[in-house]
């Protein structure tokens, strides 16, 4: 367990995305989650599942303190998603984002295409932006994937 962790206050339908990434995405180095707000428990359970390295990204200090409070062990990035630092996502195989804001979401997709990384976005609710994207059904859970990573060994379970 990663320490100071609280994972009890992770949603059921968000363990099922963090299952899913761990599952799907195993052969992955680094992963973001792009705007993590004061809900960095799926992050913190992707940790305890995968040890790999776990990056949350905010524009809000605040969150990111928040963040490194409950999961010591997360590598939290301040930067603007609409003006990125991309030295900030070098090697990362995988963007995630939980309930971004709509507006962001091409900044998000722009990000990942820009540096190869596949993206999951699970929104709030469905957005016409996402028409096109694979969509992952987890019983009533829904979210949306976009490959942009070239590696061969990724395959998915839909």
């Amino acid at each position: 367990m990663v320490k100071g962790a609280r994972v009890g206050s992770l949603l059921p339908k968000h363990k099922k995305l963090v299952e899913y990434i761990a599952k799907e995405y195993w052969w992955t180095n680094k992963i973001a989650e792009i705007g993590v707000g004061f809900y960095p428990f799926p992050s913190c359970l992707l940790k305890q599942l995968t040890k790999k390295q776990i990056i949350v990204v905010d524009n809000n200090m605040e969150a990111l303190r928040y963040a490194l409070k409950h999961c010591p062990d997360l590598v939290a990035v301040y930067d603007n998603i609409m003006k990125p630092n991309l030295q900030v996502y070098c090697d990362v195989d995988l963007l995630y984002s939980i309930r971004p804001n709509e507006e962001l979401i091409p900044y998000i997709e722009d990000l990942a295409s820009k540096i190869k990384a596949d993206l999951i976005i699970s929104p709030m609710e469905y957005t016409g932006l996402l028409r096109g994207w694979k969509k992952v059904r987890l019983g009533e859970y829904l979210f949306h994937v976009r490959l942009f990573s070239n590696d061969p060994s990724s395959s998915f379970s839909f």
